[in-house]
C-alpha cells in the first residue's frame, strides 16, 4: 500500500509500540504494534478494540531516529505509545513524502520515559 493510502486508511495515535527494528541493508523498517482498532473509521463494535500486527515499511530512505534503536530492550519491561504519525511533503523532493512518527517509550525496569522521533520515506507499507 502506498504511504498516502495507508495514512488515509489508518489512524495510529495511541497505538502501543512493541518494537521498532530498522534494517538499512534491506531498506526496511518494521514496527510491531497493537493498533487501536476502535479508533479506525472502519471499526465495528463486534471487532476487538486492539489488534496486534506488524507494519513493514519497504523502500526506506533517509531514515533518521532521535535515538539508537539497537539500545532498546523491547519486551515486558519496555514498550511505547504513538503520539503522532503523519505524512509530510519532503522539502528536497515534493514527489517524495516523509513519514514522521513520534512515540513515548517507557522503560518500566528503569522507571524512565523517553521520546522517540522517526523520520523517513518509504515506497510502500505492508
Amino acid at each position: 500500500m502506498m504511504p498516502e493510502q495507508f495514512f488515509d486508511a489508518y489512524y495510529l495515535h495511541d497505538s502501543i509500540v512493541l518494537s521498532v527494528c530498522h534494517f538499512p541493508e534491506q531498506r526496511k523498517l518494521v514496527v510491531d504494534l497493537e493498533l487501536c482498532n476502535w479508533m479506525q473509521r472502519s471499526y465495528q463494535k463486534q471487532e476487538p478494540e486492539q489488534i496486534r500486527g506488524e507494519l513493514m515499511f519497504n523502500g526506506v530512505d533517509g531514515f533518521v531516529s532521535s535515538m539508537d534503536l539497537t539500545a532498546f530492550h523491547w519486551g515486558d519491561s519496555m514498550d511505547g505509545q504513538i503520539l503522532r504519525a503523519e505524512l509530510d511533503a519532503a522539502p528536497s523532493d515534493p514527489d517524495r513524502r516523509t513519514i514522521r512518527i513520534t512515540a513515548t517509550v517507557d522503560d518500566y525496569a528503569r522507571k524512565s520515559q523517553q521520546t522517540l522521533n522517526l523520520s523517513f520515506s518509504a515506497e510502500d507499507i505492508i
